[in-house]
């Protein structure tokens, strides 16, 4: 959303031998487009599996690199601060931004272990933390989280929760609010398979 054109590029970046590459089964369009001042363009995808694929986890790491089309640098009066001439340089940044599409074909996402509440007494940010972990097999985790209290069922914090399949732990970390010195009743974790979360939490663990 910028007051002048806009254009956008996006390629394949390459992977680690870690993962599937599904970048033989992505397609994407438009590769290269011009967006008009203060509008947007929708990027389409289309999976394309061949017949024997095995099931798995694809990944794709895309590359979307922006220029404004009109670019116009402002040099200034040309004078220093001593108020001597001087020579002013303007340069046009090209931002790269890294957008990653996980593609599971015919797989489900893995469950979380939850581990048990961790107090965090002398932390100044939080209470403590949940752990929750998958197996190191496991394909990557992509759902929402939420700590709440467990009888106000005041909510803490509450967002999307991403763990690769490279990843096997991540700490979910109770926020402390200021001058809030302890916690006065119990935190349960909520967790959801998908993000936006959508019905009743798949999982509850409460400290």
């Amino acid at each position: 959303m910028t007051p002048s054109p806009v254009e956008f590029e996006v390629v394949p970046d390459d992977l680690s031998d870690e993962v599937n590459d599904g970048r033989d089964y992505l397609r994407w369009a438009p590769e290269r487009t011009v967006v008009p001042a203060n509008r947007s363009r929708p990027l389409r995808m289309v999976f394309r599996p061949p017949a024997d694929l095995p099931a798995g986890e694809y990944i794709v790491q895309l590359a979307v690199q922006s220029r404004e089309v009109d670019y116009e640098p402002n040099f200034g009066d040309g004078e220093s601060e001593e108020g001597d001439q001087g020579l002013s340089v303007g340069v046009a940044l090209q931002p790269v931004l890294p957008v990653t599409v996980y593609i599971r074909h015919n797989v489900n996402s893995p469950t979380l272990s939850v581990g048990a509440f961790a107090p965090s007494p002398d932390d100044a940010d939080t209470h403590g933390y949940f752990t929750v972990s998958k197996p190191p097999e496991a394909i990557s985790y992509i759902g929402t989280v939420a700590l709440v209290g467990a009888s106000s069922g005041e909510r803490y914090t509450s967002g999307r929760l991403r763990m690769g399949n490279t990843v096997d732990e991540q700490r979910i970390r109770v926020p402390r609010l200021e001058n809030d010195a302890r916690l006065e009743e119990a935190v349960c974790l909520q967790l959801w398979p998908e993000f936006p979360a959508r019905g009743e939490p798949e999982q509850t663990v409460c400290q």
